[in-house]
């Protein structure tokens, strides 16, 4: 049988959690997202500010209410390394090698759900970039995340990438980061816009029917957004357009 905690241990467990867990999880919810009364106990949380019992309650309810919205959205985790194998290249055949057969796989296979639920493969080709084409592409990547910190990078990732908001918390979230760029460069119009543009640029059918800019254009403008969405991150993945830190690329001597 277990030993039954005392009020002594709850009492310093719950002090502990206050100086540790509940400290980081309200580091972490952004403040303009909660209500009045919400902010009032997050805020005596994050200036360490000695809680009744009644106020401990409430901050738990409110740390239990965003708490799965926080993790879903993966904020908690964006620090956490990803290990990366990589492969040592040492002449330049290898890496002219491995360049071409990645320019040979451009090709893409994507599933589309029609309005009545049928469900088709699209068989697709990723054109490789230009030169001029790579730096304004990226170069775009970097202005939408200027002014983003590092959790609100990720919260904006996961809502650009098409992820399913399911609960009120996730969505004051996700409204927390689009409410920051109601000017045009950063209206959710003109972003998709932007995606619809490029695709008609660097994606086409195996069988391409279209030629012409303006026909792709206007193909790309009847495909429903989150299909558009899903697309156009995958194909700046395969064509390396993120953003990385350079001392990220050199290893330590």
């Amino acid at each position: 049988m277990s030993k039954e905690v005392t009020t002594e241990e709850k009492e310093f467990i719950d002090q502990h959690l206050l100086k540790t867990q509940y400290l980081t999880e309200c580091k972490q919810l952004p403040l303009d997202v909660l209500e009045e009364d919400e902010i009032t106990i997050v805020e005596k949380c994050l200036n360490q500010e000695e809680l009744t019992d009644e106020e401990l309650s409430y901050l738990k309810e409110v740390l239990y209410k965003y708490r799965e919205a926080m993790k879903k959205l993966d904020v908690a985790n964006v620090d956490e390394s990803v290990e990366t194998v990589r492969k040592h290249i040492k002449s330049e055949k290898e890496l002219l090698a491995l360049i071409d057969e990645l320019e040979e796989n451009y090709t893409l296979q994507m599933i589309y759900k029609l309005k009545n639920g049928e469900e088709v493969i699209l068989d697709l080709i990723v054109k490789p970039l230009t030169d001029s084409q790579a730096i304004s592409e990226m170069q775009a990547h970097a202005n939408l995340f200027k002014e983003l910190n590092t959790s609100e990078r990720v919260v904006w990732g996961k809502v650009m990438s098409g992820q399913q908001i399911f609960t009120d918390e996730e969505r004051k979230l996700a409204e927390h980061i689009a409410e920051k760029y109601e000017e045009k460069e950063y209206d959710m119009d003109y972003k998709i816009a932007g995606m619809r543009e490029f695709l008609a640029r660097q994606v086409e059918f195996e069988n391409a029917s279209f030629k012409s800019y303006n026909q792709k254009l206007k193909f790309w403008n009847k495909i429903e957004v989150m299909t558009v969405i899903d697309l156009y991150n995958k194909v700046r993945q395969m064509l390396h357009i993120d953003e990385e830190k350079t001392e990220n690329l050199f290893l330590d001597e």
